[in-house]
Order: C-alpha cells, then structure tokens, then sequence
C-alpha cells in the first residue's frame, strides 16, 4: 500500500486501517476470499486495530513479528527494497541536491545537512522535520 507523506504524517496506523472513506473494502475482501480461500492477516505488533470485527477476518498479531515469523519478515523485507528503490529512483532524480542516492532518505548526518541547506522538498516528512537536530 502507498501513500503520500502528507497522509502518513496526518494518520496513524490506526487510522489507516480504520480509513471509513474505504468503501470497497468488504467487497475486496469478499472477492479475495471467493477466489483464494480463507484470509488470514498476520499483524506485527500486539493491537490488530479492531480489524478482525471490522473486516471479518481472522488476525494474528505477533510482538516482534518480523524475527519470529517469516512472512512478516519478507514483507518487511520487501517494503523496505521498495522504498529504498523509490528513492533512489524517483527522488534522486527529482531532487538530485539531496544526495537521495547515498542516504537512502534515512537520517544521516548527510541528509541533515542537506535538508538544513535546502529546505525541506515535499517528500520530507513533516515528523521527521520536528526531530531534526
């Protein structure tokens, strides 16, 4: 799932999964289901949000998911490479001054400097901004 800083910046995890605009989810879920089975959603962390009553939908939520089961590892894994990827391939390009390519985005000394020499771009969180020191 993407979305953009300003959304990230403005909603909790909570009320990312809770988003009540999300109208076709049930349906999704339903379809899912008819065509896979049974779904199982496998949370990291100790609260699944309410979304097993929500959504209708067996949760398993497991502290310190990703060392402990392997699917929660190779999500975090590839959301990771994906993000890394994006900002390697799209910021840097966009907003070469940032040296998005050395530093991943991830808060560097390097990034710090550049963020205080430039400015924020849009794509800086404005939480992250708050802590920069």
């Amino acid at each position: 799932m993407k979305c953009s800083c300003d959304v990230m910046d403005r909603l909790t995890l909570e009320n990312l999964l809770h988003n009540p605009s999300d109208q076709e989810r049930p349906l999704l879920i339903e379809k899912m289901q008819n065509f896979i089975g049974p779904i199982k959603l496998v949370i990291d962390g100790k609260h699944d949000f309410g979304l097993e009553k929500d959504l209708g939908i067996a949760i398993q939520t497991i502290i310190k998911g990703d060392q402990k089961n392997n699917y929660i590892a190779m999500a975090s894994i590839l959301a990771k490479v994906s993000r890394d990827r994006f900002v390697v391939e799209v910021l840097d390009s966009e907003f070469p001054e940032y040296g998005f390519a050395q530093h991943k985005g991830y808060g560097t000394k390097l990034h710090r400097e550049k963020i205080k020499k430039y400015g924020p771009c849009t794509y800086h969180r404005t939480l992250f901004l708050r802590n920069l020191q």
